[in-house]
């Protein structure tokens, strides 16, 4: 008895594909488009005072955890897709130089706009790339562990079935999709959503802890109802990751098979 994997050219190639176009042309979008346009309202008086940085703001946001859903899906995805020899570690290595474009980008954007960069631009994007990278390392490595324990486990079930055959192996996802409910912890892939998602709000809390400490405490009722709205609006967007990465995961699932039922 053998454990199959599948050797030929695997048809998960189209991942590559489909990271490389969301996290290069996503983050173009976001960081010569939306970030630029955000930066010259930030140096504009008339818009400054109006309400487009704010509405700026929120689709920045918004776009970034997009991203975000998109590209984490996809480094789930291909992980629990290992034993058909996804590409995982390509595709890890394309989202890292996409997060690298984005801060290319933004330090072009702010030269474009004040003609040169300062000691601190160059910081925040390095710290902003570390941040990043680091992100997406765990996300791949806890996939990736999530993958080959779930796959571990099958395999030796199924050894057990045929303890006394010379059949093969064949591992499969059957278990995993479709997804029965949208939050759903005994489910690998959702657990691991999940923790991400976590992960992301716990990011952006602390980040805006330490501005809100650096700042100083609200002077007034008014002061603490922002402030309020403003954590929020940070549990918000980690839910929103949640729901658009399930969504986004469904997608995959559902074009995977539609692809091996062509094959």
């Amino acid at each position: 008895m053998k454990l199959k994997h599948t050797q030929k050219k695997s048809p998960l190639r189209w991942l590559t594909h489909t990271m490389t176009l969301f996290s290069l042309g996503l983050f173009a979008i976001l960081s010569l488009g939306l970030t630029l346009f955000y930066n010259y309202c930030n140096t504009d008086i008339l818009l400054y005072t109006s309400v487009l940085p704010e509405i700026l703001k929120v689709l920045i946001d918004l776009l970034e955890v997009g991203i975000y859903a998109i590209c984490f899906s996809l480094l789930l995805f291909s992980a629990f897709f290992r034993h058909e020899n996804a590409p995982s570690l390509s595709l890890l290595f394309i989202y890292i130089g996409g997060v690298t474009f984005r801060r290319v980008c933004d330090l072009v954007g702010v030269l474009i706009l004040y003609g040169s960069l300062d000691s601190l631009d160059l910081t925040y994007a390095v710290v902003y790339i570390l941040l990043d990278t680091a992100l997406a390392i765990a996300v791949f490595f806890l996939s990736r562990g999530g993958a080959n324990r779930y796959y571990r486990a099958q395999a030796n079930a199924l050894r057990a079935d045929t303890l006394f055959g010379d059949g093969e192996v064949q591992l499969s996802t059957q278990s995993l999709h479709p997804f029965r409910s949208i939050v759903d912890k005994k489910n690998l892939i959702q657990a691991r959503v999940l923790t991400v998602s976590i992960i992301l709000a716990g990011i952006k809390v602390l980040s805006r802890l330490v501005y809100d400490i650096d700042y100083g405490a609200p002077a007034d009722a008014k002061e603490f109802l922002i402030m309020t709205v403003y954590y929020l609006s940070d549990l918000f967007l980690a839910v929103a990751f949640y729901v658009l990465s399930i969504l986004v995961l469904n997608k995959l699932f559902k074009h995977k098979q539609k692809k091996d039922e062509v094959n």
